[in-house]
């Protein structure tokens, strides 16, 4: 019987405490916080809830597609109070899980195009070098801001650029960004930091030959600017051996 009632109660004090917690990290209240996690609340998750994180800043059309230029009014922080909160979450989130724990908030602070928000996650210990979903990260800049402020703030703490594909992406970050972005400037910071411009992807594709697919005229000639070329430029024998495993995989299928 009693150890039905403590899992009774366990059960209602996690939503109690996850209500909670937003309020406590509102008023500064650190040690309630604290015990809002050891009774339950999703730690990890506030920090992005609290500052509304993963959202569409206010003020910027929900959908908005990535502007050709640096937006000088997009918000780079969801406000000083949000700012406040989500410090002291941070901290306790490091404090339990380790600085690794904040990559979640990261990748939607990303997507916010909160770079203020971003820097305050890596000085508290989060190092984007070890992320363990990079790509995450790079689809949820270039798919919204892709302010060319992130793009320097993620070239300077070494995200991967260039990972297994998986079934969510069979795209290294360049290419990603340039069929997501519409940004020239972020595209010259990334090669200017270290991506090679003329990766060629397990699609056969380089960057050039996505920003030619996906109608990008304006990173067309930013890249070729940069020394971008086709795959078949690049190395012909790659793309043909890719086209060969194509046409290999549609003729099993077909066979299937």
């Amino acid at each position: 019987y009693r150890e039905a009632a403590q899992a009774a109660l366990a059960k209602t004090a996690r939503p109690r405490a996850t209500y909670a917690l937003g309020p406590a990290a509102r008023r500064g209240d650190a040690a309630m916080v604290r015990r809002l996690a050891e009774a339950g609340a999703p730690l990890i998750e506030s920090v992005s809830w609290v500052a509304r994180l993963g959202d569409t800043p206010a003020g910027v059309p929900r959908g908005y597609l990535a502007p050709d230029v640096e937006v000088p009014d997009w918000p780079d922080s969801p406000g000083a109070a949000e700012l406040k909160a989500m410090d002291l979450l941070a901290a306790e989130v490091v404090r339990a899980h380790g600085p690794q724990a904040l990559e979640k908030a990261f990748a939607s602070a990303a997507y916010s195009g909160y770079g203020e928000v971003m820097e305050r996650l890596v000085a508290r210990g989060f190092d984007p070098s070890r992320a363990k979903d990079p790509w995450r990260i790079w689809s949820n800049w270039a798919g919204q801001s892709c302010k060319p402020s992130i793009a320097r703030l993620l070239a300077r703490t070494g995200l991967p650029a260039s990972y297994p594909p998986n079934d969510r992406t069979r795209r290294p970050a360049l290419h990603t960004v340039v069929a997501s972005c519409r940004n020239p400037e972020s595209v010259t910071v990334l090669v200017g930091g270290g991506l090679d411009v003329n990766l060629i992807s397990v699609d056969g594709q380089t960057a050039l030959d996505v920003a030619r697919a996906t109608n990008r005229p304006k990173l067309v000639a930013a890249l070729q600017a940069l020394g971008g070329r086709t795959a078949v430029e690049v190395d012909p024998a790659a793309v043909a051996r890719y086209r060969a495993e194509r046409d290999l995989d549609v003729v099993q299928s077909e066979e299937l």
